[in-house]
C-alpha cells in the first residue's frame, strides 16, 4: 500500500520467462498494476504486449504503457 494515498496499492510480478541475457542485451518485464485496497475490482483493460526489445532502438530502453497509467488513475480517483 502506498502511504497517504487513500489505499491506492501497487502489485507487480514478472511476466514471461524471466530475465534474459545475451551478448548484447539485458532484459526483464514486470506487469504493473495500481488498484484501491478498500475497493478491489478486476480492471476490464488487459495489460499492452510488446515486444520488450527494439533492436533500432537505444542501448536502455524502458516503457510505461496506458495500462499503468489508467490503473493508476482510476485507483486513486
Amino acid at each position: 500500500m502506498i502511504p497517504y494515498l487513500a489505499g491506492v496499492t501497487f502489485d507487480y510480478s514478472q511476466m514471461g520467462e524471466g530475465p534474459k541475457i545475451t551478448e548484447t542485451v539485458a532484459q526483464g518485464a514486470l506487469n504493473g498494476t495500481f488498484f484501491d485496497a478498500s475497493h478491489i475490482t478486476q480492471w476490464a483493460q488487459a495489460p499492452a504486449k510488446f515486444d520488450l526489445h527494439d533492436p533500432q532502438g537505444k542501448q536502455a530502453q524502458g516503457y510505461l504503457t496506458d495500462y499503468v497509467i489508467n490503473t493508476a488513475l482510476y485507483s486513486g480517483w
